[in-house]
């Protein structure tokens, strides 16, 4: 048995014993008692969740990291390759940036 699920039958144990005091003090202490653990357990159950969520986005970013470094791996190699298409990479690029950096000719 999990110790949530020890927990929760203890805390419900609790319940019925405080149900059976005839003591009011004793009854709310109880209460009171099981109460906090009952709250404890759903605390317990709602961070088991937002961890394993949490563990599936590191995966899921160590993995697009890693997309993302074999795609550079595979530009750099073309780059390698390829001497001259940097040059006319760096020229279309500069002329992107002149087109860009124009004013706007529309009419209002």
């Amino acid at each position: 048995m999990s110790d949530i699920t020890q927990t929760t039958a203890l805390a419900m144990r609790i319940t019925t014993l405080a149900r059976e005091e005839e003591d009011d003090s004793k009854k709310g202490q109880m209460l009171s008692i099981a109460t906090a653990m009952l709250g404890a357990i759903d605390s317990a159950k709602y961070a088991k969740i937002e961890a394993e969520k949490a563990a599936q986005s590191a995966r899921e970013a160590s993995m697009h990291q890693e997309m993302t470094r074999q795609s550079l791996i595979a530009i750099n190699k073309i780059l390698s390759n390829s001497p001259g298409l940097m040059g006319t990479l760096t020229r279309s690029r500069t002329n992107l940036h002149k087109k860009s950096s124009r004013p706007s000719t529309m009419v209002r």
